[in-house]
């Protein structure tokens, strides 16, 4: 199956033409192993969801990248501001 997933992405005419590596790739940061909880997080935002009786259309996530807790707040913006106060 592999084999056959790898000829098809070869074979592609839009991958091969419009994917693959970036071309001025910037520095990995490497792997993140935290050594204990919340001191990595990661954060993304689901987006275009129903609108709740609150008026909610974003939901907010954050993960430990520790422990793999998640949290989530419902957001009616995404600004920079509304996020640091979520935080």
């Amino acid at each position: 199956m592999y084999a056959d997933v790898d000829r098809f992405v070869e074979e592609c005419v839009d991958w091969t033409t419009g994917k693959g590596q970036p071309p001025n790739p910037g520095p990995s940061p490497g792997n993140i192993t935290p050594r204990r909880p919340f001191e990595a997080v990661s954060m993304d935002f689901v987006t275009h969801m129903p609108k709740s009786a609150r008026g909610n259309t974003f939901l907010l996530l954050f993960q430990d990248i520790f422990s793999g807790y998640v949290m989530c707040k419902p957001m009616s913006s995404t600004t920079a501001q509304d996020v640091a106060e979520a935080y």
